[in-house]
C-alpha cells in the first residue's frame, strides 16, 4: 500500500509548503516587512526555495499516489474476492464431507443400505403427507 504512506508523505510536505510561507518567515526571522531589501535576505531566498522544491514534491507524490491508487484498490478487490471463493469452496467441501459421514453413520445405523433407503422413504412421506 504505498498510496498511504505517498499521501502522508505529501501531507507533510503541504505542511512545510504552509511552514514556508513569506509572511511567516518574516515573522520569524524577525525581518522588518515595510523593508524593500527583505526580499534578498538569504533566509527569504532560502525560504522560497524550499517552498518550492515542497510544491514539486507535493506535485510529484499526488500524481504518483493518484495512479497506484487504483491499481492498488482492484488488487484489494481481486485478492477479497479471491478469498471469498475459497472460503466458499472450503465450506462446500467441508458440507459435502459431513453428509458423507451422515450417510456412512446412518447407514452403519440402521444395519445396511436398505434399512437407510427405507428410512428415507418413510421420511419423505412422512414430509409429503404433512404438507
Amino acid at each position: 500500500m504505498y498510496s498511504i504512506s505517498l499521501f502522508v508523505t505529501a501531507l507533510c510536505m503541504v505542511f512545510v509548503y504552509r511552514a514556508q510561507r513569506s509572511d511567516l518567515v518574516i515573522a520569524r526571522a524577525g525581518l522588518n516587512r515595510e523593508n524593500p531589501e527583505v526580499w534578498r535576505q538569504p533566509v527569504m531566498r532560502f525560504a522560497a526555495r524550499v517552498r518550492l522544491l515542497a510544491g514539486l514534491t507535493v506535485m510529484v507524490l499526488v500524481v504518483l499516489a493518484s495512479y497506484r491508487l487504483p491499481i492498488e484498490i482492484g488488487q484489494m478487490i481481486t485478492s477479497a474476492q479471491n478469498r471469498q471463493f475459497e472460503l466458499q469452496e472450503q465450506r462446500l467441501v467441508n458440507r459435502l464431507a459431513a453428509e458423507k459421514r451422515h450417510t456412512a453413520e446412518m447407514i452403519e445405523t440402521f444395519g445396511g443400505r436398505d434399512g437407510f433407503l427405507s428410512y428415507l422413504s418413510s421420511h419423505s412421506e412422512r414430509q409429503f403427507i404433512q404438507k
